[in-house]
């Protein structure tokens, strides 16, 4: 029992050193590039005690590492952004087919009903003339 209780402790013990080195990597990847981040948070880390003896005996691997996970969590974020607008533009065009065909309005006038920015008035139109 006291075994299974020391290595519940040390796996809380990494766990927490562990957020506190990608807590530093994200906020220096903030205002600088993702290899710089890396590189600082590691050096930092490693001089406050965290994560040091994995990061000293395996610097290069872990710098590799988390340059990999955070390019791989930033694409992520980026295709569920990508998806959000996709699905917004595609409620947005029904809407506006929708008030075309109910109200009888023509698409400006139902881009004007929906508040539609000047800006993104060409992505519906294109789409919506598409069909």
């Amino acid at each position: 029992m006291i075994f299974r209780e020391k290595r519940n402790l040390l796996h809380c013990q990494i766990l927490s050193e562990y957020t506190q080195y990608v807590e530093k990597v994200r906020a220096y990847a903030e205002s600088m590039s993702i290899e710089d981040a890396v590189e600082y948070a590691v050096a930092e880390s490693i001089q406050q005690g965290i994560l040091t003896d994995f990061l000293t005996k395996y610097r290069q691997e872990a710098i590799q590492m988390s340059i990999f996970e955070y390019d791989e969590e930033k694409e992520m974020r980026l295709l569920r952004q990508a998806e959000r607008e996709g699905a917004r533009q595609e409620n947005m065009e029904e809407a506006l087919r929708n008030l075309m065909e109910t109200m009888k309005l023509n698409l400006n006038q139902a881009m004007d009903a929906l508040k539609i920015p000047a800006e993104e008035r060409s992505i519906y139109t294109a789409r919506i003339q598409k069909q």
